[in-house]
């Protein structure tokens, strides 16, 4: 991994979890700075988190966290709806009854949001189809942040009752009843 590929990966978990507040302006010296790194990988970083729309540049001033409104949020969330609904029956067709069952102890030990989107990525990974996993990916860190700000602790609990809940309706192939704690899990 390059140096580049670890600051976007901290920098992207820093907005992810908080931790960079939205209403604050970001500058290369100062998280280069932070991190410990030159300005390059911190500007490379910068300019990938703006393609992939979780940063807004503003020239001369610096880099903004760009927020989701209430509107867009729910249109991500219903194209997740759609698309790991989708996983879910070419993970019914393609995994194996092993693959399951790590899937399962993969939900049954998770403890915080990141790993939360670990186990939806995990899921689109069984798929086997990259372009579902990537579209699903991106819906994820769209709405990371969003997520994360309004997680309780109870409701990390909840995530992985129902991620187990959803692993043990594949494992009875019960596609309808996996649907319907997917649905209740992204809509929650």
């Amino acid at each position: 991994m390059t140096l580049s590929q670890e600051v976007y990966l901290k920098i992207k978990d820093d907005v992810n979890t908080l931790a960079i507040k939205s209403n604050e302006f970001l500058n290369e010296q100062q998280l280069a700075e932070k991190y410990g790194v030159s300005k390059a990988p911190i500007r490379a970083a910068l300019h990938r988190l703006c393609m992939e729309g979780l940063l807004v540049s503003y020239p001369r001033k610096g880099y903004m966290v760009s927020t989701l409104n209430d509107a867009d949020f729910h249109s991500v969330q219903q194209l997740r709806l759609v698309n790991e609904c989708y996983c879910l029956e070419l993970v019914l067709q393609n995994a194996s009854r092993e693959q399951l069952l790590q899937l399962r102890e993969q939900a049954y030990t998770q403890t915080n949001m990141r790993d939360n989107q670990s186990f939806h990525l995990a899921l689109a990974r069984l798929t086997g189809n990259r372009f579902l996993y990537s579209t699903i990916e991106q819906c994820l860190h769209m709405v990371a942040r969003t997520v994360h700000a309004y997680l309780h602790s109870e409701d990390r609990v909840s995530f992985r009752d129902t991620h187990v809940q959803i692993v043990d309706a594949l494992l009875a192939g019960d596609l309808n009843l996996a649907k319907e704690r997917m649905t209740a899990d992204i809509l929650r």
